[in-house]
């Protein structure tokens, strides 16, 4: 999460700023194309959905091996 929500906003800041790739695209990867959001908009939806569940999940299993009293690894 730390990584892709400041990578969204960098595409999205490229884009606006006029950027373009060496085709001359407005986008650094076509699927991250601010000027087709009926492509984009579902892709940067599920990336930070599945972020969001593996952040989550990987809390759960942190929080539950503390109750537990397991050793995490290092």
């Amino acid at each position: 999460m730390a990584v892709l929500v400041p990578y969204f906003l960098f595409t999205v800041a490229y884009w606006a700023a006029g950027g373009h790739n060496e085709y001359g695209g407005s986008y650094i990867y076509p699927v991250l194309n601010w000027d087709n959001l009926p492509l984009t908009i579902p892709f940067v939806m599920g990336i930070l959905t599945a972020g969001v569940i593996f952040f989550s999940h990987s809390c759960l299993d942190v929080s539950l091996a503390e109750r537990r009293g397991d050793q995490l690894r290092e």
